[in-house]
């Protein structure tokens, strides 16, 4: 910390004040040294010196401007000091009171509103005064708790701190200019009525009322001009009254409010022309439907169709068919949306394919005639939007799309082919509520998904529980014989518990035509378990493969590699797993080839 010489002077007698005591404060350049230091050691040149020292200082202090003689009261010494202190604009000279010490006292007017008559006519300026406004009309109010908390801020508007603030401003500043540039303010529309006086308020006042309150202009000024900025700046509604609007209001009122709107459309669309039209659609494309029918041409429908961002604007083609030509149907297309009923002529082989590539959506295809209907559009139906399959043509629709139709949801089995479902069920014996679920045995095992069903041979194995998770799964298993025309059940029984190989006994229990297999002792490693029984289906690199067969159904594949047995569900990958055994086996220092493999093993 410094010596702090400043503080000497300012408690020792000034007699006790030598020059060399004077020197030395002057040296460390405290401002408050300035309210302090004798009158016989300060001149002009100290005075500068000491504002230089502290001229980028952030520190709040100053110093008392009147404590200085006034010949060496200078313009940079006074601005300094008003800089510092707002209350030393008292103390400045009338003829060196300036803009920029204007500008001081303005940007906190509030508390300073009271110097402002001190200020001489020509130091104002159109930014100062604007300044001076904008600071006198808004103020934050912080809240705080009773701990000091932040508690939070309101920010109010007083119109008559800025008549008072008008008081002070001279009239050759208070121009027409000054009152227009008001609008560039967070001045309320109804305040800067209040402020501007009458003789300024011609249209070019209205039009900048009409951009952002336009139920402030008079209907005096109501014409073509006043119209188009409030409808540009969305500030009509072609909207009747909302029942909000006059909500709990008397009957009168109510009547008055519709009136006022009934009166204000008829006074635009007196004036309005194709200029006017296009700009209410621009502010909502939905006004499409509010502007006079001599407006209301395909051209124009098109662009509020492409201007709409999720609600088109829907036409009836009864009340206006007009409308409904092949641009305007091509612009519904392209928009994502639900479609307004298209006229049936445009239905053509050609609309059709522009429906398919411009299409957003698949609205189009609930109208689209059942005559032009494809198998690629019910293919795009079911993949895109399968509730849309109602609309087609039962024929269309291919038996791999039945079965993710009814898979999905069986609702969609009023619109399945009758015969699928009855097909299926004479092929398989099976409730048709299986349709489509066909899995691997392994699958069938292991999942036990309910209604599905597997195939072994003429035989099928389906899981499925009665009512809910409470109830037992009940195993299902029928077989077509020569005599029968549709697969005869077999059996059908609970599952009492699933462990390893809860599926293969259940067979070898309750089939009457199941054989337990014997398997001879050195074949018992490539047997799955001992309810399948082998046969030899190929040789590879001198390794038999076996496949496990059930019920005539070749399951899985095993094959003997290096002692150990490998078992998969294709027959393919075990002959790639023994390729790859005896290949990274063989090392003879050269690429051995395909057709000599064998020989070199």
């Amino acid at each position: 910390m410094g010596k702090e010489i400043y503080k000497a002077v300012a408690n020792l007698p000034e007699e006790l004040i030598t020059p060399e005591i004077a020197a030395a404060a002057i040296e460390e350049g405290k401002i408050e040294l300035l309210d302090y230091l004798p009158h016989r050691y300060l001149t002009g040149e100290v005075v500068v010196g000491i504002i230089e020292k502290n001229a980028d200082s952030y520190s709040w202090r100053g110093f008392n401007l009147s404590s200085l003689p006034e010949d060496i009261r200078t313009k940079e010494v006074c601005e300094f000091a008003v800089k510092k202190d707002d209350s030393n604009i008292e103390a400045v000279p009338a003829t060196l009171r300036s803009a920029k010490m204007l500008e001081k006292i303005l940007n906190t007017t509030k508390r300073n509103i009271r110097y402002l008559h001190l200020f001489p006519a020509e130091v104002w300026t159109l930014e100062l005064a604007l300044t001076g406004v904008r600071d006198v009309y808004l103020e934050t109010i912080t809240s705080y708790g009773p701990r000091g908390g932040y508690h939070g801020s309101t920010t109010k508007s007083d119109v008559k701190r800025v008549q008072i603030l008008l008081s002070y401003i001279p009239n050759e500043i208070k121009t027409k200019e000054f009152y227009m540039s008001l609008f560039d303010l967070k001045i309320k529309r109804e305040d800067i009525g209040i402020l501007t006086p009458d003789r300024y308020k011609t249209k070019e006042y209205y039009l900048k009322v009409a951009a952002t309150e336009f139920e402030l202009v008079p209907k005096q000024f109501y014409d073509y001009d006043i119209f188009a900025v409030a409808i540009e700046n969305k500030k009509i509604s072609f909207d009747a009254p909302s029942y909000h609007s006059y909500y709990n209001k008397p009957t009168t009122e109510q009547q008055a409010v519709k009136e006022s709107h009934k009166q204000l459309m008829e006074a635009v669309f007196a004036v309005m022309d194709d200029a006017m039209a296009d700009k209410v659609i621009e502010a909502d494309p939905n006004n499409f439907k509010r502007v006079p029918e001599q407006f209301q041409t395909p051209e124009r429908l098109i662009g509020a169709i492409e201007k709409c961002d999720r609600n088109v604007v829907k036409i009836c083609r009864d009340t206006h068919p007009e409308l409904f030509t092949l641009e305007v149907c091509q612009a519904y297309i392209r928009k994502n949306c639900e479609l307004p009923k298209l006229p049936e002529t445009i239905w053509t082989d050609d609309f059709v394919k522009y429906c398919e590539q411009y299409g957003t959506s698949l609205e189009w295809f609930e109208q689209i005639p059942k005559h032009l209907q494809t198998k690629e559009h019910v293919a795009s139906i079911v993949k895109r939007s399968p509730w849309d399959v109602r609309c087609a043509r039962p024929e269309l629709i291919s038996p791999e799309q039945a079965v993710e139709l009814y898979r999905s949801d069986r609702n969609y089995k009023a619109y399945i082919p009758k015969h699928y479902l009855q097909d299926f069920m004479d092929d398989t014996g099976l409730d048709e509520k299986f349709y489509g679920g066909e899995v691997s045995f392994a699958q069938l095992r292991e999942d036990k998904k309910q209604y599905t069903y597997c195939r072994l041979g003429t035989t099928y194995i389906s899981i499925h529980a009665d009512s809910s998770y409470t109830t037992p799964n009940i195993i299902t298993v029928t077989r077509r014989s020569p005599r029968s025309f549709r697969p005869e059940v077999v059996f059908r029984q609970e599952v009492s518990t699933f462990h390893t190989t809860w599926l293969e006994k259940m067979i070898a229990d309750y089939d009457p035509s199941f054989v337990k297999p014997t398997v001879s002792k050195t074949l018992k490693p490539y047997q799955a378990n001992g309810y399948f029984s082998l046969k030899k289906v190929a040789s590879e690199y001198g390794a038999d493969i076996y496949a496990n067969v059930l019920l005539g159904e070749q399951l899985y594949f095993s094959a003997m590699i290096d002692g150990e047995v490998i078992r998969y569900g294709s027959l393919e990958k075990v002959k790639e797993e023994l390729k790859e055994f005896h290949t990274e086996s063989i090392d003879i220092g050269i690429p051995v080839s395909a057709a000599g493999l064998q020989v070199a093993i």
